[in-house]
């Protein structure tokens, strides 16, 4: 059971890349505080493939073990008592996801194991209830990962709704935007397929009575926070702040899209200010959050810089007693906070 200061990790192993955040438990607030956090690009097994069985190559378990190895000398390096983890898209639907974790376990002592898409969600939610204050309102959240989409509508005191579709920046890259000729047909194809997959997520949620804010976490939204940024402030990288709780518009991530399309996909890295593994798949999010946002009817997203991995966490200190209340830990944020700062300083 994690005690006050003890050291522990936790690992998000996405369909795109994995993260780890090793944190420092003070039991007493109820709180962690982030020691080290470090974002590989795995980029796991193939979405779009004649196959009828998905499965994860050699290299891509390779690609894995290697970058969970280097995960664990990271956290090893704090001292950490636990480091656990959990798999999604890719690995959930491959038919040797659950032996390649098997291996994990044993080989580094990693508790791995794949989650649900509807667990993803949840673990989200739980993720920006630890950094996000909603004063009684009802929030909406949308998580763009490389091979899927989790929606999620909740309060400090309920879930209202919880979805995970197969949409991710990955896997409509692969689908759609592998050659990028008549590219507005294809994008065109693309809001189809997305409407279609998420309609009923969209009506569930019209009748559960909606949110008052919409929250956008993870790497694809992070990096249209960051290309927005710049936009509006003409700043280097070097120069861009902490992101979280930025403000993206809708009309401003439109105007980033008609950019991008008229930008060569080579080029994109460089014009945008990303990394080249990400500007080969930013379109198809870009595109996918267009879409999301249209449907819900949404004018804008605040960009929150907590997510899965921060979910792990929490929901380790919820199992293990050192929450005590979901409801009493979210309406504490701000009391945390500077009870955090005052032990920094």
């Amino acid at each position: 059971m994690p005690t006050s200061n003890e050291r522990i990790a936790a690992i998000d192993m996405g369909s795109n890349s994995f993260h780890i955040v090793v944190v420092e438990i003070n039991a007493e607030s109820q709180s962690f505080k982030v020691l080290d956090r470090l974002r590989e690009t795995v980029r796991l097994g193939t979405f779009h493939e004649p196959k009828l069985k998905k499965e994860l190559s050699v290299a891509d378990m390779k690609r894995g073990f290697e970058t969970l190895k280097r995960f664990k000398k990271l956290a090893e390096g704090h001292h950490v008592t636990e480091i656990f983890g959990s798999a999604t898209s890719a690995v959930r639907e491959a038919v040797n996801g659950r032996e390649w974790l098997k291996g994990i376990r044993d080989k580094l002592g990693i508790d791995a194991h794949v989650i649900s898409g509807v667990e993803e969600a949840r673990l989200i939610y739980l993720g920006v209830l630890s950094a996000t204050e909603l004063q009684g309102r009802r929030i909406g959240i949308v998580d763009i990962g490389g091979g899927s989409t989790e929606l999620v509508v909740a309060d400090d005191q309920f879930i209202y709704h919880l979805s995970s579709s197969k949409i991710g920046a990955v896997r409509l890259t692969e689908k759609d935007l592998q050659d990028e000729t008549d590219i507005q047909t294809k994008i065109g194809f693309m809001e189809n397929h997305i409407e279609g997959l998420i309609s009923t997520k969209v009506q569930e949620i019209e009748n559960v009575g909606g949110f008052d804010v919409l929250i956008g976490t993870s790497g694809t939204i992070r990096n249209l926070a960051k290309i927005n940024y710049k936009m509006h402030n003409f700043v280097n990288s070097d120069d861009v702040p902490n992101l979280n709780q930025h403000k993206l518009t809708f009309e401003s991530l439109c105007t980033i899209i008609d950019k991008m399309i008229k930008t060569p996909k080579e080029k994109r890295a460089d014009v945008f200010d990303i990394s080249k593994n990400r500007s080969e798949i930013i379109l198809a999010g870009a595109i996918t959050l267009r879409t999301v946002m249209k449907n819900l009817k949404a004018k804008e997203i605040i960009y929150c810089d907590r997510a899965l991995r921060e979910g792990l966490i929490v929901d380790k200190l919820l199992q293990k007693g050192i929450i005590k209340n979901r409801m009493d830990y979210q309406q504490t944020i701000r009391l945390r906070s500077v009870h955090e700062l005052g032990n920094k300083y």
